[in-house]
C-alpha cells in the first residue's frame, strides 16, 4: 500500500503487494463469512459463488463452521485470521 518502505522482503496476493493490518478490521454489524463476502464482492466475484469460497477461506484459516458467527463472538486471534 505504500505506507511503509520494506527493507527487506515482499509479501503479495495473486502478484499485487499486500498489507496486514494490526488491528482486526471487520465491520461488527456482518457476521465472518458476510465480512468475506464483502471483500470477495469488491474484487468482482459473482454471488453464487461467494459463499462457498468464504466457506472455504475460514476452513483454510481453522475457522470451519464459524461463518455465522457475529465479531463479538470470535477472539482476538480468530479476528485476525
Amino acid at each position: 500500500a505504500g505506507l511503509d518502505k520494506p527493507t527487506t522482503g515482499t509479501i503479495t496476493t495473486d502478484g499485487r503487494p499486500a498489507l496486514m493490518f494490526q488491528e482486526h478490521a471487520l465491520f461488527p454489524w456482518l457476521s465472518a463469512g458476510k465480512n468475506i463476502e464483502l471483500a470477495l464482492k469488491l474484487r468482482g466475484m459473482a454471488k453464487a459463488e461467494r459463499r462457498g469460497r468464504a466457506e472455504e477461506l475460514l476452513e483454510l484459516v481453522r475457522l470451519g463452521g464459524a461463518y455465522g458467527k457475529r465479531v463479538h463472538e470470535l477472539s482476538g486471534g480468530m479476528r485476525q485470521r
